[in-house]
């Protein structure tokens, strides 16, 4: 083999292509962290990567990761390695630019109490909770029990992750997923003590995410789809597929395509499709509770190593919330729809029990049950940042809030009423085929519907940025893409990345978004179509 063609000899060369529009690199990673350009070989390397810089283009990159298939459990641990390396180091810029652009925006700078860098109290937790996790893996490194199996599980991500940090070359340290939570229980928010606008501005900031299950009219199919909200600094996206070819038994899932972002290993907004014909998406739960907090704890696993052990090791709806209820310690709340495809058959009149599972997680509580029926008798299943369960609902500070504040706001907060509820209820049964799905999880036409009261924050993929006022105090925040497929599209995922612009202005960055809103290696403009591509699954 030619030295010449290491990838270590070509890091300038690596930045370049990184960017370039549309370009796609290939490489494969062998021992010692080898890299070689436009080579595909997995019987002599260990991983390989196909990575597209395609955002300029179509709004989002794309990359395929595939490793070689291990043949002892001790060859996992260098795969995992490998492949986060590998993806580390070929990504470097566009992790660069979506942490700097994190970093800027990040939640330590939206309070005013807060400095410019991460508090204590937090890089405390996070060595707490990474010196129990790997003294859990370290005691089970070497065992045959299925506990000492699920451990070594544990350990795999947590070497893909330090594989990924040690190929970039710097410690990419952002889990911005459960930061949120964290967030809550160091700062001690006092919901209570805010008034009707604070409230409602926080929100706007924490609401996170529509979600939409439908089951068309004929039962011949069920259409999945989920729009991320967040700030617009965070639009760094790509679409990932993972075949991780494991020995590891516990291992059922190999393939899983997902949307997510660079230097992360899991989606975090979430939308993931498994092998095992499993589809798992999310929406953020806000806890007003602050004594829920208590139960927050560094003994236990972030939300997106959960989220990536129970895909990995589940075949189905019930086996993925015994799975992910394991060890929660509460960062991260969501409610978690698991839909599997295994058990649909097209046009019968009646659907198979577990087909569709609703799992609620807050500190302290795990709740999930069965939802099939819930799904085949309204025709569909929506999820907008309100508990679907009462207990949930009630534990969380929901129903105080309700309670408390003028009936006027139940379109904040009722998951009954709430704006989201009411658009979703009355216009799902529009939705038969791709072409109206992609319309009602972009619909953004606040301004003329009954239920929205002209606030671009009440509709299924908001638009924040409208907001009147000076930039200075406007959020660039709101949906800011789009995923959908179906049942009979299972091999396919669509994709349209951007704030929705369907009856809304199309957003450009320009001086209606102050400063803090940072967007290095973004389009200015964000007019994209939707996108098919393959799901690999």
């Amino acid at each position: 083999m030619n030295n010449d063609r290491w990838i270590d000899n070509k890091i300038h060369h690596l930045r370049h292509e990184n960017n370039l529009i549309n370009t796609t690199i290939v490489a494969t990673i062998y021992g010692e962290n080898k890299i070689v350009y436009g080579v595909k070989d997995l019987q002599n390397g260990l991983a390989t990567i196909e990575f597209t810089n395609s955002q300029l283009q179509v709004g989002f990159d794309t990359l395929r990761l595939e490793t070689t298939q291990s043949k002892t459990l001790q060859q996992d641990f260098e795969i995992a390695s490998a492949s986060g390396y590998i993806e580390g180091f070929v990504t470097m810029q566009k992790i660069y630019n979506h942490w700097m652009n994190m970093n800027i925006y990040s939640w330590w700078y939206t309070n005013e109490n807060r400095t410019n860098g991460m508090p204590q109290q937090v890089r405390t937790f996070f060595h707490d909770q990474l010196t129990w996790m790997v003294q859990k893996c370290n005691t089970h490194l070497n065992g045959k029990t299925e506990e000492d199996l699920y451990w070594q599980q544990v350990y795999l991500i947590y070497l893909q992750q330090l594989g990924l940090v040690k190929g970039y070359n710097d410690a990419v340290q952002l889990n911005f997923g459960d930061i949120w939570d964290i967030d809550g229980k160091v700062f001690g928010l006092d919901f209570s003590k805010m008034s009707l606008p604070e409230l409602l501005s926080y929100m706007k900031t924490h609401s996170h995410c529509s979600a939409l299950f439908k089951l068309t009219a004929d039962r011949r199919d069920i259409f999945f789809s989920h729009t991320v909200w967040g700030s617009f600094s965070t639009m760094t996206r790509m679409l990932k597929t993972y075949t991780m070819n494991y020995l590891n038994p516990l291992t059922k899932s190999k393939t899983v395509t997902f949307s997510s972002y660079p230097g992360t290993l899991g989606s975090n907004d979430d939308y993931y499709m498994t092998d095992q014909g499993l589809v798992i998406i999310e929406t953020t739960i806000n806890i007003f509770n602050k004594s829920l907090y208590n139960h927050t704890n560094p003994q236990s696993l972030l939300c997106w190593m959960r989220v990536i052990l129970a895909n990995r090791m589940s075949s189905n709806g019930p086996e993925w919330y015994s799975l992910f209820k394991q060890n929660n310690g509460g960062t991260y709340n969501n409610e978690w729809m698991i839909l599997d495809v295994k058990k649909f058959t097209p046009g019968s009149p009646t659907l198979q029990p577990d087909l569709f599972w609703v799992i609620d997680q807050i500190p302290g509580s795990v709740l999930g049950r069965d939802q099939t029926q819930v799904l085949s008798q309204n025709g569909y299943f929506a999820s907008y940042n309100v508990p679907f369960y009462s207990e949930i609902f009630a534990l969380t500070g929901y129903l105080d809030l309700l309670n408390k504040k003028p009936s006027m706001y139940h379109h904040d907060w009722s998951h009954e009423t709430c704006a989201r509820a009411e658009i979703f209820k009355r216009d799902q049964h529009l939705v038969n085929d791709l072409t109206s799905m992609k319309r009602i999880m972009q619909y953004d036409n606040y301004q003329h519907d009954e239920y929205s009261f002209n606030n671009p924050d009440l509709i299924i993929s908001a638009r924040d940025d409208l907001f009147p006022g000076p930039a200075s105090t406007r959020s660039c925040a709101g949906g800011y893409d789009s995923k959908i497929s179906s049942i009979t599209h299972w091999k396919k995922v669509y994709f349209r990345s951007g704030p929705s612009h369907e009856y809304t202005p199309i957003f450009t960055w320009s001086n209606q978004c102050n400063v803090r809103h940072s967007h290095i290696g973004m389009p200015k403009t964000w007019n994209f179509p939707w996108v098919e591509l393959e799901s690999r699954v």
